[in-house]
């Protein structure tokens, strides 16, 4: 069977577009981006114009990237997402971002003009083994729809080819929706059918009707209460937000109605992402996360505001349970949230009731952050719970895991909260280990300038450890019973562990980025006690406890008796 003749057949004899939606959109985008993200697209295309080709932080010279497949011997040793993004064309976004028009990129342009011209006339669907893992995978045909939109209403539109081209691509996309693979593939499906349909007035209102149909069903099922991504990671929240976000542009610009719940769902992820953001601005490294993969928090919150949503910054303790505690210099995120629906785990980590610290804005306890996608020890690495700042049981895995995405099962935790005397706290306990089942619960403390962090375990091995993970650009250093992080600005950090038998100092990677690691101090506080923790202070305060029945009753700082909150969970 003739699979591309059976797409050809279904492109209309003739048809209009139009990109005007689209050109506006590019504006506005092009607007909310940082100066930083600027210099990067602008960077690249140069660089893609001169023949070389960057993705995942991995370069390769791509003489003619319409000839590359997923077997290039050019490609050899990159992950598979490098290929889905060459074939997505990211690169033609890199000169659509980085610069008002064309004639600002010559080469840029007329390099990338080349490639699709190609890729028009030769690339014919089901022509090759295994398309649908290759130049066809829906997710690359999602970002490509996408792509070649924004192209059309950069150059000023399109060729009758070209047109065709993308028409063909939405046929395609049409057919092959990822009900299967499900979560942020879904939402890329969803926003590119209405993006790519909303280019051809009458003809594409199908597209749209049906990639509607795609967001709303994700809307229904993919967000928890408080508009967090069900699959929990920071950076395929802010890059399914964007999607949304210029599904939402579009539609606004053809003077359509815009759904009602369209507009709510868009909202709540961005109220999401605005009580998300860190001191730094940068995003925590939960799960399946690095940075320069999604565009930054605020440029999300910036595009948003270009399209007049109302974005508020507010508590929001929903289903998420990811929790803010902020003292006079110390900022503390808990995760305390079930690790992830048991159908979509592929992006989950092993980290239940792990901790990120910032200083004075400063990042000092970091999570582990992804290498990349590619089954291995890097991988396993990266999802494995040593790598995070939560607590381990001898060698145990609180959930089996393996391969790229695989996932044994998930962690439900029971998570509360109280206050008392100026002190909040909230507790998180959840049950993990398949071969020998343990529970763990993890309690936060804070005051106004101290923070305390209390562990019980219950469990049948004899030796547990508690990690923190160091920032590379702090150091981390052992002096009596203290560990302190010395900071670039002189400024230090103290933690001072309780019950703890042997405290040491390892090292151990950091996955920033794609493709990029790093190597960075970890702090390791072992012990056979059941109940254990540390505080985390300013070098010249004076701290102490009582405990009552393995939990912690009261502080005493600075010779003042303060009780503590009482949680029963």
């Amino acid at each position: 069977m003739d699979v591309d003749k059976y797409y050809r057949r279904g492109i209309p004899d003739s048809f209009t577009t139009d990109f005007a939606p689209h050109s506006l959109d590019n504006q506005r985008f092009r607007s909310s981006l940082s100066d930083e993200e600027q210099r990067q697209y602008r960077k690249l295309s140069s660089e893609f114009a001169d023949g070389t080709v960057t993705f995942l932080n991995r370069s390769r010279p791509i003489p003619s990237p319409s000839e590359i497949t997923p077997d290039s011997e050019r490609l050899s040793g990159l992950p598979r997402l490098w290929f889905l993004k060459l074939a997505a064309f990211e690169p033609f976004l890199w000169g659509i971002l980085g610069y008002e028009t064309p004639a600002e990129c010559r080469g840029f342009a007329a390099r990338v003009d080349s490639w699709l011209e190609s890729c028009a006339e030769k690339e014919r669907i089901g022509s090759r083994i295994g398309y649908l893992r290759g130049f066809w995978a829906p997710y690359s045909v999602s970002l490509r729809i996408i792509a070649l939109s924004r192209y059309g209403a950069w150059k000023g539109g399109l060729s009758e080819s070209e047109e065709r081209f993308l028409y063909k691509n939405l046929l395609f996309l049409e057919n092959n929706v990822e009900w299967d693979v499900g979560g942020n593939h879904l939402i890329e499906n969803g926003a590119a059918l209405v993006v790519g349909g909303s280019a051809f007035p009458g003809a594409g209102d199908r597209f749209v009707r049906e990639g509607l149909d795609v967001l709303k069903s994700t809307a229904a099922t993919q967000f928890l209460d408080d508009g967090y991504h069900f699959e929990r990671s920071p950076m395929y929240h802010l890059e399914v937000t964007e999607r949304m976000l210029t599904a939402f542009s579009i539609l606004s610009e053809r003077e359509t109605d815009i759904p009602e719940w369209l507009s709510q769902m868009i909202v709540t992820t961005c109220n999401f992402a605005e009580y998300l953001r860190p001191p730094d601005n940068r995003i925590p490294l939960l799960n399946d996360a690095v940075f320069r993969q999604a565009h930054e928090i605020k440029t999300i919150l910036t595009y948003a505001a270009s399209l007049g949503l109302d974005i508020s910054s507010q508590d929001l303790l929903g289903e998420s349970a990811l929790y803010w505690f902020e003292t006079d210099r110390q900022t503390l995120l808990l995760d305390a949230g079930d690790s992830g629906p048991d159908h979509q785990m592929g992006h989950t980590h092993n980290d239940p009731a792990t901790v990120l610290i910032w200083r004075e804005g400063t990042r000092v306890i970091t999570d582990t952050g992804v290498f990349d996608y590619q089954p291995g020890e890097k991988r396993a690495i990266s999802r494995g719970v040593a790598s995070h700042n939560t607590v381990q049981i001898d060698e145990t895995e609180p959930v089996t895991y393996g391969g790229r995405f695989r996932m044994g099962g998930s962690i439900t935790t029971r998570t509360t909260g109280s206050k008392k005397n100026g002190i909040s706290a909230v507790a998180t306990r959840y049950e993990a280990g398949e071969s020998e089942s343990y529970q763990h619960c993890r309690t936060v403390y804070s005051g106004n300038n101290w923070l305390f962090l209390w562990d019980n375990v219950e469990a049948e091995t004899s030796s547990c450890v508690s990690r923190l993970h160091v920032h590379p650009d702090i150091t981390a250093q052992k002096q009596e019973s203290t560990i302190i992080f010395s900071l670039p600005n002189s400024s230090e950090l103290h933690v001072r562990p309780v019950r703890i038998d042997e405290v040491g100092i390892e090292t151990g990677p950091y996955f920033p980025k794609f493709g990029v690691e790093i190597e960075r101090d970890v702090v390791e506080f072992q012990t056979t006690n059941r109940a254990f923790g540390y505080f985390i202070v300013d070098e010249n305060i004076d701290i102490e406890f009582e405990c009552e029945d393995l939990f912690p009753s009261a502080v005493h700082v600075g010779g003042q008796m303060k009780a503590l909150p009482q949680i029963e969970i």
